[in-house]
């Protein structure tokens, strides 16, 4: 039950006082006592009143009781985002797509460039694209991005056009994939008034779709395996915490989810290694 605190020569008084002190032990009477006691009725009241005539009469707070003060921010209202809130997950893959698209849409009319030539156009070895030998002997350590160009000779030969369009396809999955990885990166629970995991995963892909340094990869056909790399690369991390997040979840680690899932991300990660060497 709660104490009286009294200026130190009060509580000495009271001290000195038994009446007194047997006051001050009725005025921290637990709140379900009633008024029909005697005590309360008669001299209790008496030496309540007293101890009122001798100085102000505060509470201590019980030990280990805090206030909590407001803040200054306490009257702001939760901020608001600075977009409308998209909670589709598919219109804001929507926006990322259509936006990508848009900025390296006018990439089709480029033509061969550079090393484009000695490792697509006058290489033979891409010229069929069932011969993984001799694919293999071009450049081991990428051969994953030298079959995707077998693969884009064998469907329109020496097209400029299909191979930027290979290229734009890579990029947008990699958009994608960086999306879903921001999702289920580990972090604290949200406090309230905060940005939507959603929304930083919104912009955060959508930066890295349109940002200027993206543009050698996409536009330079040749540079297919850098993009190829990174865009398996992110897939490799995406199954990883995917595979994390359904074992905090409760899935067992022999569940076909959950195994499924990890196998995905080694398979992904192999194959990122053998698209490019660094």
């Amino acid at each position: 039950r709660p104490r009286v605190w009294l200026p130190r020569t009060e509580e000495f008084a009271v001290q000195k006082n038994p009446a007194l002190r047997r006051g001050r032990d009725f005025f921290s009477l637990p709140a379900g006592a009633t008024g029909n006691d005697s005590l309360a009725q008669g001299k209790g009241r008496r030496l309540i009143r007293l101890i009122r005539r001798i100085g102000p009469i505060r509470r201590i707070r019980p030990a280990g009781a805090c206030r909590v003060a407001p803040t200054r921010d306490s009257h702001i209202p939760p901020r608001r985002s600075i977009i409308p809130p998209m909670k589709n997950v598919l219109a804001h893959l929507g926006v990322i797509v259509f936006l990508s698209a848009l900025v390296y849409l006018n990439s089709f009319q480029a033509d061969f460039q550079l090393d484009d030539f000695p490792h697509i156009v006058e290489n033979h070895r891409i010229k069929n694209a069932g011969d993984l030998r001799a694919l293999w002997g071009h450049w081991p350590s990428r051969f994953v991005c030298f079959y995707t160009f077998a693969l884009n000779y064998a469907a329109g030969r020496l097209d400029p056009a299909g191979y930027h369009a290979f290229n734009l396809l890579i990029h947008l999955f990699a958009a994608v994939f960086a999306y879903f990885l921001v999702l289920h990166l580990p972090r604290r629970e949200e406090a309230e008034g905060s940005a939507d995991i959603r929304e930083v995963a919104f912009w955060a892909a959508l930066l890295f779709a349109v940002h200027p340094l993206q543009t050698q990869s996409v536009t330079y056909i040749v540079q297919r395996c850098a993009s190829l790399a990174g865009c398996l690369s992110l897939l490799s991390l995406l199954g990883y915490f995917r595979a994390r997040s359904l074992r905090a979840r409760g899935a067992r680690f022999s569940s076909p989810g959950h195994l499924l899932t990890y196998a995905g991300g080694i398979v992904a990660c192999v194959l990122a290694m053998g698209s490019k060497e660094s």
